[in-house]
């Protein structure tokens, strides 16, 4: 990646820019460097108005609170059982915890904190656990504020 310029830095996220083809990228990263975001030019949107919405952007993001805090119980599909957390980024700096609730040969079923069900295709589920997109963590380490979730009409349900 090009050499980068640090416009603006908050706990867990910065805010850079870089040149690109002669054309100003900007991007918000959190704190081990992985970028979140990333912005250019539009037609719409360039120059220092691209810039004071990118600005905007970043003084608006929360950073993720939870992610990657706690140490994966399954790091393979098949590890995965009924009553594991998975654990996600819903909107940018929300993070979502799902319990598993039924595990199939294809499908794997969870039911968020807040009563969303959820649904899994085993065959992504372990490009999602490589790429560290989700993670799959015990019921226990989940922070005691999130750990009431409601029965899902998926419990039980399996293939």
């Amino acid at each position: 990646m090009p050499k980068q310029t640090v416009i603006e830095k908050k706990p867990g996220l910065t805010l850079v820019s870089w040149l690109y083809k002669d054309i100003v990228h900007y991007g918000i990263q959190d704190d081990e460097g992985g970028m979140l975001e990333t912005y250019r030019p539009t037609p719409t949107l360039k120059g220092q108005q691209l810039r004071a919405h990118v600005i905007k952007q970043f003084r608006e993001r929360k950073p993720t609170e939870y992610k990657g805090r706690w140490p994966a119980v399954a790091m393979d599909v098949a590890e995965i059982q009924v009553g594991h957390v998975i654990v996600y980024e819903g909107r940018p700096g929300t993070v979502v915890f799902s319990k598993v609730v039924s595990v199939g040969k294809s499908l794997i079923l969870g039911v968020t904190q807040t009563g969303g069900d959820t649904l899994w295709l085993t065959d992504r589920m372990n490009q999602k656990l490589q790429s560290q997109e989700i993670t799959v963590i015990a019921l226990e380490t989940v922070p005691e504020q999130y750990r009431n979730f409601p029965k899902s009409k998926y419990e039980d349900a399996g293939e």
